[in-house]
């Protein structure tokens, strides 16, 4: 049995520990569309087969890589990353910044 699989109960414990949120599950651009509204253009999301409760990063580190080129992402990435953190402080959600790209960095499907 590879290590990988040897860990595996102790890598879904990691994951599904708190905090958690509830996530799309599969967010990327094809599952986005947007709406005009009085205040402005709104966002909405599709596609909902997906949802579960697991740490918010992995949402946001799903739709970065699966929606953003390469080049793009390496360029934005820890920018959009700092946006992320600093808009959930500002609902009063404070998550620890280097802990948070840790995981971010663990749960990145492709190599970059």
């Amino acid at each position: 049995m590879p290590a990988r699989l040897a860990r595996w109960d102790d890598l879904i414990d990691y994951w599904y520990a708190e905090p958690q949120t509830l996530v799309h599950g599969d967010s990327h651009l094809g599952n986005l569309f947007e709406v005009a509204a009085p205040e402005g253009a709104r966002m909405g999301m599709l596609d909902f087969q997906a949802v579960h409760w697991s740490r918010g990063i992995r949402d946001v580190q799903y739709f970065l890589i699966d929606s953003l080129a390469p080049d793009v992402l390496a360029r934005h990435e820890s920018s959009l990353i700092d946006h992320y953190i600093a808009e959930l402080a500002r609902r009063g959600i404070a998550l620890d910044p280097s802990a948070l790209r840790a995981d971010y960095r663990a749960s990145r499907s492709r190599p970059r």
